[in-house]
Order: structure tokens, then C-alpha cells, then sequence
């Protein structure tokens, strides 16, 4: 549970109605004895019972908070910057040619290291003589030296040469300033111009890629977080203290980015969608990134939305069951296309959004309930059935407490507190220390015909700390236990 209070709505939801091992529990004495309910909850036993996606975080002083944390969602390298489409049959139409890559309008680049890519050249000879060729680059090295392949044509030849890989060349320009030189002699040293000359390539793979790609759009896809602890809740109030919404982004690509929020949305429990409004929302969120210095590091931004920048605090005193959210990223976001960043082949985004719900806070008049069938109680010749209820509670509230019994058409047939709920106090001394409550409740007469009928207990919690009382932390050990236990007279006659 992730509210100070509201830890107390799963007490008894999220604890099945188990048979005591033994009688002995509670000393009862009688014709015979049915031990009925055996629960001691703590907050850390609920978050785990639940089925949910909370998880229980405790600091050094036993302070709880829980988190649920929604989908985390990647972009790797390939999708925010794939795979240039490569070329068949580009002609070299003079001994110096640019080759042109379709689909590279929306973005430039300055340096490029190939992975795979692969590239074929082609020549045709018309002369009557042999012919070499030396083909080069000049703008691609590797190891200090340019871009070059040799060969040679017989006479008339239609000569097509065996594929050549790109693997760790790097490519000083812009991709669409590949300049492709060659350089055709005769025997006597003669330049030539072939009949035809082409060049193919397949895909643009690289390792490393140095680019400015304008104000393009990243989806990172929305998803929603769903906080199932509210199901007990049937009316009053709650006020957090210290709600938070955490954007967290790990980044390795090298450029600036910039959230586009297209939703953050907290959906109450009657349906009503409650926008989170701040100006982190309007402007975007600049997500940290590696310098050219720290290419293949991560640079983790860590953005929290809470009471200080945002109405989440205002929003979460509501009955709030999910939250929508819809973040994109928009790179180099202010348009300079002078700025160039970096993306290697290993790049990614790793987004993730969490709640986190610090469980401290106040409650107005809170209302909370839950239903349990208790098949077990088989009185039908009972003269007196004798209820033996024991109680405590370490938490600092209040707790106003009542049992129904519920017959098989749902309808409530009686109360185990005749003059209206019990109280149980605040709890005011150390963990542990919190003092039993036995109690006794003898049933008789029309009661007891009337509980005869009962297939279920229906439990009703009442808490109260109003909003002008200091608001108060639950801590991890702390616990409400409920106990019952029947002690049934028979009249065999």
C-alpha cells in the first residue's frame, strides 16, 4: 500500500480467513471451540500479498516508502538512426564523381565509421589495349591511409570485381559528398575515360556516426501504471505529504534531447482523468547526454515531478488507480544545424517512469471494508456462542473497528458490536510494545438464530487524522492484529 493509512485498507484483504492450528490460541473452553480468524499485518505483508507492482523500500530510521514503476522502454541506435539505403549501379559518368544515397535530405553528417557495408565496382573497357584502374576515395582512411583498390582490364573487358567491405573505414564528409575518383591508364601511361564506370553499395551500416538530423521526433511510446491498492477504500479522505512522479532516462546517443510530454495523465476511481500540470510539462525536460569525449558511457537524468514544480499533491488526495503517460523525444530541439552530436552502434534511450508514494501523511474520516466467507462456523445446535475477539495497534491512529455477519443472500444479519464500532487507540510507545485488547461478546436469543445464517464476516475500518493534526509516517514494523475465536454451547436435547 503506498498511503500512510491506506496500508490498513489490505489488512484484511489482502489475509485469506485461515484455521487456527490450534485451540489452545485462545484458551477457549466449552463444548467445542472454533478458532475463526488469525491475521497480523504488516505493511511489508501486504505489499507483497497484493497483486500489485509495489515494492517496499524502508530507510535507516524503518520509514516506508513504495514504489510502481510502469513499463521501462528502449530505443536502440538502429531505430533512432537505421540503416542508410545503399545504391545498385550508381554510374561514375566522369573520372570524378559525388555518389548520391536516397532518403539523406533530413540529415547531415561530418564523420562516419562503416560497419558491414560492402560495395562492388564495375568497369567496361572499349579500348584495344589493357587498361589499370586505380580507384579511390579521398575523403575515407583507415589507419592513415585513403581509400584505394587496383585493377586491371584486358582489352574490350566488361569487368565486374569481386565485392569490397567498408569495415572500419571512416568517412570525413557528409554522406552525400562521397567523392569516387579513378584514375584509367593505357600501357603508355595515357589517362583515359572508360566506356562505363559504376559503383554499388549496399546498406549504410556504421559503428560511429558523427550527425545533426534536425528536430525529428523520437516516439518512446506511452504505457500506463496501474496502483491497485484503493480497492477498499469506500469513502473520507487522504492527503500525502510528499507525492512524486519519476522520470528516469538513461541516455548513451550524443546529442541534446528534449521531452515532448503528450500525456501524464492520474485516473481516479470513478473515472475522471486529472491532468499533472507543470511547467516541466509545457517546456520539456532536457535529458543529459555524453560529450565527444565520453563516447560508449551512459548518462543517467533522474527528473522528479512533486509538490514543489507540479499539482500532484493536490491530485492525490484523490482516489487515484492508474496513471497514463506519453513521452517523446525531440532531438537537437533547437534547431542549429551547426550541432552536431554522435551515435555509435551501441547507443540507446532507456526510459522509465515510476510512482513513488512516500507513506506519510493524513486521513479524514477514511472508510475501509472487505468481505471474507467463514464456512467454517457450523452452529446450528448452538444454545450460546461466545465470541472472543483480540486486538492491537501499533499504528499512530485511531482505528474504529466492526465486524458483520453476512447471510448467503448478502445481507447483513447482525454485528459483532452491538452499540457501534470499537475503538482502538493510537498506538504511542516503540514497535512490539503496544498493549492486547480481549474482548468477549456472548451471542443468544434472535442473534444468535440470525448469525446461524452467516457464510461471510465483513470488516469495516475507520481511521481519522485530520488534515490540521501532523501528518505521521507508517513504519515498516509496525502491524494491526485481528483474532477471533468462537467458544459454542450445544444443546443436544
Amino acid at each position: 500500500m503506498f498511503c500512510p493509512i491506506l496500508i490498513l485498507a489490505g489488512i484484511f484483504g489482502c489475509v485469506d480467513i485461515e484455521q487456527v492450528d490450534s485451540r489452545d490460541e485462545f484458551n477457549l473452553d466449552g463444548e467445542y471451540a472454533i478458532p475463526l480468524v488469525n491475521s497480523s499485518i504488516s505493511v511489508a505483508d501486504i505489499t507483497e500479498t497484493e497483486n500489485t507492482d509495489g515494492i517496499v523500500f524502508t530507510d535507516a530510521d524503518g520509514k516506508v516508502t513504495v514504489k510502481y514503476s510502469g513499463n521501462v522502454v528502449e530505443r536502440q541506435s538502429f531505430e533512432v538512426f537505421p540503416p542508410i539505403p545503399g545504391i545498385g549501379d550508381f554510374p561514375l559518368i566522369d573520372t570524378s564523381s559525388v555518389l548520391t544515397f536516397p532518403a539523406t535530405n533530413m540529415f547531415s553528417t561530418r564523420k562516419m565509421v562503416f560497419r558491414t557495408t560492402m560495395a562492388t565496382f564495375k568497369f567496361t573497357s572499349q579500348f584495344l589495349e589493357p587498361v589499370t584502374v586505380k580507384l579511390t576515395i579521398p575523403k575515407m582512411v583507415k589507419d592513415g591511409e585513403v581509400f584505394e583498390q587496383n585493377y586491371s582490364l584486358d582489352p574490350g573487358q566488361i569487368f565486374v570485381a569481386d565485392p569490397v567491405s567498408f569495415l572500419d573505414w571512416t568517412l570525413n564528409s557528409d554522406i552525400d559528398d562521397i567523392e569516387v575518383v579513378y584514375d584509367a591508364r593505357l600501357p603508355s601511361g595515357e589517362r583515359v575515360k572508360l566506356r562505363y564506370a559504376a559503383v554499388a553499395v549496399d546498406f549504410l551500416l556504421f559503428k560511429y556516426v558523427e550527425t545533426y538530423f534536425g528536430q525529428q521526433l523520437f516516439d518512446i511510446q506511452g504505457d500506463f501504471i496501474t496502483l491497485g491498492v484503493f480497492d477498499n477504500w469506500q469513502s473520507g479522505g487522504v492527503s500525502f505529504v510528499d507525492p512524486k512522479v519519476r522520470i528516469t532516462v538513461d541516455n548513451s546517443f550524443g546529442f541534446p534531447t528534449r521531452s515532448r510530454v503528450n500525456q501524464l495523465d492520474l485516473i481516479t476511481a470513478d473515472g475522471r482523468v486529472l491532468p499533472l500540470e507543470s511547467e516541466f510539462i509545457n517546456t520539456g525536460i532536457n535529458f543529459g547526454f555524453p560529450s565527444f569525449d565520453e563516447v560508449g558511457e551512459i548518462v543517467t537524468t533522474d527528473f522528479t515531478f512533486d509538490k514543489t514544480n507540479s499539482n500532484i499533491d493536490e491530485i492525490f488526495k484523490e482516489r487515484i488507480v492508474q496513471v497514463n503517460y506519453d513521452v517523446d523525444a525531440v532531438p537537437f530541439p533547437d534547431g542549429d544545424p551547426t550541432e552536431f552530436g554522435f551515435i555509435t552502434d551501441k547507443s540507446f534511450f532507456r526510459v522509465g517512469i515510476e510512482v513513488e508514494l512516500p507513506m506519510q501523511g493524513t486521513v479524514n474520516d477514511l472508510q475501509l471494508y472487505e468481505e471474507y466467507e467463514i464456512d467454517e462456523l457450523d452452529i446450528g445446535f448452538a444454545e450460546e456462542v461466545e465470541l472472543k475477539t483480540i486486538t492491537s495497534n501499533d499504528f499512530p491512529a485511531e482505528i474504529a473497528l466492526q465486524a458483520y455477519f453476512i447471510d448467503g443472500n448478502d445481507i447483513v444479519v447482525d454485528s459483532l458490536y452491538a452499540d457501534g464500532p470499537t475503538s482502538l487507540p493510537a498506538s504511542t510507545g516503540n514497535i512490539g510494545s503496544t498493549q492486547e485488547r480481549t474482548e468477549f461478546t456472548s451471542i443468544v436469543g434472535e442473534r444468535l438464530e440470525s448469525i446461524k445464517t452467516a457464510k461471510k464476516v465483513g470488516l469495516l475500518i475507520g481511521l481519522d487524522n485530520p488534515q490540521e493534526d501532523e501528518p505521521f509516517w507508517i513504519l515498516a514494523d509496525q502491524r494491526v492484529s485481528f483474532r477471533m475465536g468462537a467458544k459454542v454451547k450445544v444443546n443436544l436435547d
